[in-house]
């Protein structure tokens, strides 16, 4: 699979929020992932309706009360939230910039 992260990711600190699509058995699906897990990450799905709501209040998500951003099984810290929100308003992540 071919995972990409936001622009915004620190080059000296590659731990990020990474996404990728694939087509399934109801149309193509839009995978997350924690960069600093690899393949060992818990990986949340998200049907294309689901992702544009979900970009839509990504920017609205609190953390928890350990400091981390939760979304499902997956935990960001707050640099690692900050540069995906970033990539979400540069348009990174909108449907029609994923493959």
């Amino acid at each position: 699979m071919n995972w990409t992260r936001s622009s915004w990711c620190a080059a000296d600190r590659p731990q990020c929020v990474e996404i990728t699509t694939v087509r399934g058995r109801f149309g193509r699906q839009i995978l997350m992932r924690d960069s600093k897990l690899g393949d060992a990450s818990p990986v949340e799905r998200f049907t294309r309706r689901e992702w544009r709501g979900f970009l839509r209040h990504a920017h609205s998500l609190v953390p928890a009360a350990d400091g981390m951003f939760r979304v499902g099984d997956l935990a960001f810290d707050h640099d690692e939230w900050r540069a995906f929100l970033a990539g979400v308003r540069g348009g990174e992540f909108a449907l029609a910039r994923l493959h």
